[in-house]
């Protein structure tokens, strides 16, 4: 928790706290507050029925007679030498002799230090051996009730009937993992709720299976309210992304301004869990093993499995009460028979069928729909099918696409573009989606079963939607904005079914590329892109654009790839064996000359990663004559920003880029977020100021792409954080406010996980490892394929946890020859954190060793390593400080350079600093 905001949260607890009274309200309270903080049970003992004070007894105790607690709210509590709580102590001590925990409350403010000093004094005496006292004022009791308590709905509900202040306080801030609300037409169903506690007694983790819509969200969320006494935290998560139980490591609870791990939660407390539609691949058993003995989960799914219960359709009576609900005529016996021949009790066809009778649609015309639907063998995929059969007519067009595409949910601008802004609102109106991101639509599961069991797709309707597709996609492939990306994501697998199944037209491929993570590249769906360069020397430029974009988007693609999974150095020597491809398409006949830029744009990139830097700025210089290309614009500043001499230049280029963009000519989103992460790599005063001055728009687009699913804005962003973290890590924390989560999507990207995972681990070492170590580590972990950076990273947040050891292990596995100075940096901190001083020295010399040139501006950094490195050993490092002082430029190195100095007293002998 932001610790203003603690502060905050605090003061105004401990002003309420303050003011209770009369005594035996707050007598309540504080027996109340001690249950719930030990988990167990405290017999309030102290007032009659009527709520008065009884004298002679304590005010709390525990069954055992163990714990023992006593309040007060006098005023003079803490004055008088302290003479009320020694009265206090002495009287719990006669009256609980067997007590081994003492709390004292009271309602007022200590005086600083008078605590301690009760404590200290009282613990000296023979009547305290074996006791332990806590004796907690105002202010402790408000610190305990926000460090411990306020993620805990069920205690905060009950201390809330006394304090109200604290569930408002709860509820003045944003929570995740809530409970959702019952709808008010909900349907009791006590039998089954018993069902689900008997198998609750036989196992921590239980499955309720059955088709969608048949209410299994619904009882999960009648359960856990039932339940919910019995646990300190009730929980619910939406899991369709959760393939394994590591996962949950990944998912953070938020309750009255604080975090906390689900994982840890589920393994420390007693918590009650809802998994809700969880896939297949996460088991009973892998869920009970990360389960404490007092905490308990409820898994629903589609999918029926040994063990699992089977939720039942409504009976008759439930069936006609929630298909009455809000009908002041009530259910004509006729209607409900056929209603029920047709359709059952399946829970979502009955609230669609009264949701069409509440709009006015007659009980006539919903029979003869019933007479159409048919009768049910399974009570599976065809009772949904009937119950949209009535839509059939009106939806089917919007419907089809989602046949079409083989998934619940689409990109919703495709969809728009498709059904156009009347069909989205169809969509909503008839209830057929659940709320989704900005991005996309979803259908209810229910609704996505009945499309895959009807006949709602024909083939003259499938290739009219394939060629749409395709033009979608070409029209978005000069765009300037992040559509193209975002809905290449959401839909690569269904992209990837298209092209392995025959059908590689060339804007699914093109769409794929832009989707795929290096990791994700699959060569064998890609086109050679010799061939396919040499097949387009008969074309004219303007018929085959996308084609050309294609081949050079190939070379990339397959680049990324190589040096994901065989190095740098193997992708470079297949890289140059691609080369031709960029003069054999520069051959082409009656090329545009903006096709001419892109083509010699590109081959301008491929000579930068070959290192040959003067040709490929020639290139880009080249691309530029032809053609304004902000793309080729974009690489050249990034050449000339490493030219001390060329820095005007770099800084022209940058600007005019901000330019175009604000004016909208032409700077597409990726440019933009391309130049914004270039400048935060670039150490000059023009850059950092542009950055400073343009913040607000470069993060305005970041973060617009991050919350489309875009993975280079999350790059941009651990771009921003890493400056950040460097150069002012005060506003770090209002950066990371603005962060949105990380969604299901994006944790299946490597690019954009890995960049969330450097964020957490800048947030970690910068702000506080406690609250965010975790989350960085849990993102690393969730990278399928993590590449040397990645890999770094994660071993450097494993420094920052003092999880030294495996530290080492995995920075000592990374082979990165580009970055290996950081590497050797890094894993010399782990040697030295581990004793193992002389591997310490020579990897840090190694970094050294390659600080020159662009990388001097680490030199300083490096020092710092090796000054820990040689105090450690017994020498005395004065040169390495006089050096590092003249090179260090920024505030938190000199700080800790000065700090270690100040650790060390430089005597003349050989024998070394004094620590």
């Amino acid at each position: 928790m932001d610790t203003q905001l603690r502060h905050l949260l605090i003061q105004k607890l401990t002003d309420a706290i303050t003011a209770m009274g009369p005594g035996a309200i707050f007598e309540r309270f504080g027996v109340l507050l001690v249950s719930h903080l030990l988990d167990t049970e405290i017999r309030h003992r102290g007032a009659s029925i009527s709520g008065n004070p009884v004298g002679g007894v304590l005010d709390g105790v525990s069954p055992d007679g163990k714990i023992a607690v006593e309040t007060s709210v006098r005023q003079d509590y803490f004055s008088r030498g302290l003479r009320k709580p020694r009265g206090d102590l002495a009287h719990v001590i006669s009256l609980a002799p067997h007590c081994e925990k003492i709390y004292l409350l009271a309602s007022r403010r200590a005086p600083t230090g008078a605590i301690e000093q009760l404590v200290e004094e009282v613990s000296q005496g023979n009547a305290m051996a074996g006791r332990s006292l806590q004796v907690l004022d105002g202010r402790a009791i408000a610190e305990t009730i926000v460090d411990q308590l306020l993620a805990q709905d069920h205690a905060v509900d009950e201390l809330s009937v006394i304090l109200p202040a604290i569930s408002d306080i709860r509820d003045e801030h944003a929570a995740t993992l809530a409970l959702p609300v019952l709808e008010g037409s909900h349907i009791s169903r006590p039998l089954v709720l018993a069902d689900i506690e008997a198998l609750h007694s036989k196992s921590r983790c239980v499955v309720i299976s059955g088709m969608g819509g048949i209410g299994k969200s619904e009882i999960a969320t009648a359960y856990v309210a039932a339940h919910r006494p019995a646990f300190q935290y009730t929980l619910w998560l939406d899991a369709r992304a959760l393939n394994g139980v590591e996962l949950l490591a990944a998912v953070p609870l938020r309750r009255g301004g604080a975090e906390h791990n689900l994982l840890g939660l589920l393994r420390k407390h007693r918590c009650l869990l809802v998994l809700d539609d969880a896939p297949a691949s996460l088991t009973v058993e892998a869920i009970e093993a990360a389960c404490s003995a007092g905490s308990r989960v409820l898994i629903t799914r589609r999918q029926r499995g040994d063990g699992a219960y089977e939720l039942p359709m409504l009976d008759a009576d439930a069936a006609l009460t929630l298909l009455g609900h809000a009908l002041p005529e009530g259910v004509p016996s006729k209607a409900f028979e056929a209603i029920w021949n047709a359709v059952g009790g399946h829970p979502l066809s009955l609230r669609l069928l009264n949701s069409s009778a509440r709009r006015g649609t007659s009980w006539e015309d919903i029979i003869l729909d019933c007479d159409h639907i048919g009768q049910v063998d399974d009570g599976n995929t065809l009772l949904a099918e009937r119950v949209l059969g009535r839509h059939r007519d009106v939806l089917r067009e919007e419907l089809s696409v989602f046949a079409w595409v083989g998934q619940s949910s689409c990109d919703r601008d495709f969809l728009k573009s498709l059904v156009g802004p009347v069909g989205l609102r169809k969509l909503i109106g008839y209830g057929l989606t659940v709320s989704e991101d900005w991005t996309s639509v979803r259908l209810h599961d229910i609704v996505e079963a009945a499309i895959k069991a009807g006949d709602w797709l024909s083939e003259r309707r499938a290739r009219e939607l394939d060629d749409r597709f395709e033009r979608h996609i070409l029209s978005l492939i000069r765009s300037d904005d992040h559509n193209l990306e975002s809905m290449a994501v959401q839909l690569r697998r269904f992209l990837e079914r298209k092209v392995e199944n025959g059908d590689r037209r060339t804007a699914f491929i093109y769409a794929l590329i832009s989707a795929w993570a290096a990791s994700q590249v699959k060569p064998d769906a890609l086109p050679d892109p010799y061939e396919l360069a040499r097949s387009l020397g008969d074309g004219r430029g303007r018929d085959i654009d996308a084609e050309i974009a294609l081949a050079v988007e190939i070379v990339e693609a397959l680049h990324r790839h190589e040096r994901h999974y065989h190095g740098m150095e193997s992708a470079r020597q297949k890289l140059r064996g691609r080369l031709g491809v960029f003069d054999t398409l520069l051959r082409i006949e009656h090329l545009t000359d903006r096709q001419t830029a892109e083509i010699i744009h590109h081959h301008g990139k491929a000579r930068r990663i070959l290192l040959e830097r003067e040709h490929a700025m020639e290139l880009f210089e080249h691309s530029l004559k032809v053609f304004p290309l902000n793309e080729a614009k974009l690489q050249l500043l990034r050449l000339y920003a490493k030219e001390r001499a060329r820095a005007e230049e770099a800084e022209a280029l940058s600007l005019d880029i901000v330019r175009l963009a604000k004016d909208g000519n032409g700077v597409t989103s990726s440019v933009l977020l391309g130049l914004a992460e270039t400048l935060n790599s670039v150490h000059a005063p023009w850059a950092e100021q542009l950055l400073l001055s343009e913040e607000d728009f470069f993060l305005d687009r970041a973060l617009r792409g991050a919350f489309a699913n875009v993975a280079q804005a999350y790059e941009v962003l651990a771009a921003f954080a890493r400056q950040k973290a460097w150069k002012d890590p005060a506003s770090l924390p209002d950066f990371l406010s603005k962060l949105p989560e990380l969604s299901a999507v994006m944790l299946d990207d490597d690019r954009a996980c890995g960049a969330y995972a450097e964020i957490m681990y800048h947030a970690a070492t910068k702000v506080s490892v406690d609250e965010y170590s975790s989350r960085a580590l849990q993102a690393f972990e969730a990278l399928r394929s993590p590449d040397p950076f990645q890999s770094r990273r994660w071993g450097e947040t494993l420094l920052a946890v003092g999880r030294l050891e495996e530290a080492e292990t995995l920075l000592a596995g990374i082979v990165d020859d580009d970055g290996r100075i950081w590497v050797a940096h890094s894993l010399s901190r782990a040697k030295l954190g581990l004793g193992k001083l002389d591997e310490a020295k020579d990897l840090v010399d190694e970094a050294l060793a390659g600080a020159t040139g662009r990388n001097q501006q680490y030199r300083a950094s490096f020092l710092l390593q090796r000054i820990r490195v040689r105090v450690a050993i017994g020498e005395t490092p004065a040169d390495d400080f006089n050096e590092a002082l003249s090179l260090a430029d920024n505030q938190s190195l000199l700080e800790q350079l000065e700090i270690l100095r100040n650790e060390c007293e430089w005597q003349p002998s050989t024998a070394g600093p004094v620590l």
